[in-house]
């Protein structure tokens, strides 16, 4: 009798052990990107094609750069944390463009991008930081201004999610990097042929934004 009972409670603890599995691998974090990442997934935008209007009711311009979308997905029941939001380009990193970028001219931006062929809207991020919201897709559109640097021979787009990786302990190991690197080769051949598309389709002088590129020296990224 005592081994009848002793393997029914041994089959049931190796019930819940299962459960218990199963519930851990249903809850648990991920994100998924949709989107190509080669290395010529970009966007060159001249200075006309990104367009905001202030609160004082002018248009602004964004300056040239260039642009990058993601999609990401968390299937997961749970909200995940993203935080340093940015560019790496020669080594240092520079904060990509934010709602915040803009917050002296408008207080709730919404940007309308122009490709050359038909206008649509794009919303950037609030901050560097914030969430991808449970059982939902977010997309990520991240805005590198160029016109006040040299235009370098690539940049890589970076950000970090809070799930954590193995071995699990340690702080570098509670987040993931989600890096994609672009090869700027055509970018100034693009870029020139578009701004003569808009020098003919602008009927105005813009009232053009000046970048505030964030730029720590000397820091590099560590995974």
């Amino acid at each position: 009798m005592l081994a009848i009972i002793s393997l029914i409670i041994s089959a049931f603890s190796g019930i819940a052990a299962i459960f218990a599995i199963l519930g851990y691998w249903g809850n648990k974090p991920e994100l998924i990107q949709f989107m190509e990442t080669n290395n010529d997934s970009y966007v060159s935008a001249t200075e006309g094609q990104i367009s905001y209007i202030g609160d004082d009711g002018k248009t602004y311009y964004l300056p040239s750069g260039i642009m990058v979308h993601y999609q990401f997905l968390n299937p997961s029941p749970k909200d995940i944390a993203f935080f340093h939001l940015n560019f790496i380009v020669n080594g240092n990193i520079t904060e990509a463009f934010t709602e915040r970028s803009v917050i002296t001219q408008v207080k709730k931006p919404s940007f309308l991008f122009f490709d050359l062929l038909k206008s649509y809207i794009i919303q950037f991020p609030k901050d560097p930081q914030g969430v991808f919201p449970a059982n939902s897709l977010t997309p990520i559109y991240a805005f590198l201004p160029l016109e006040a640097i040299p235009v370098p021979k690539k940049v890589t787009f970076s950000i970090r999610f809070a799930i954590r990786k193995f071995p699990y302990i340690g702080k570098r190991n509670h987040y993931q990097t989600f890096e994609h690197t672009v090869y700027l080769n055509d970018y100034e051949m693009i870029t020139r042929s578009n701004r003569a598309v808009m020098k003919q389709l602008r009927q105005s002088g813009p009232h053009t934004l000046k970048s505030n590129k964030i730029t720590s020296k000397n820091r590099k990224r560590k995974n």
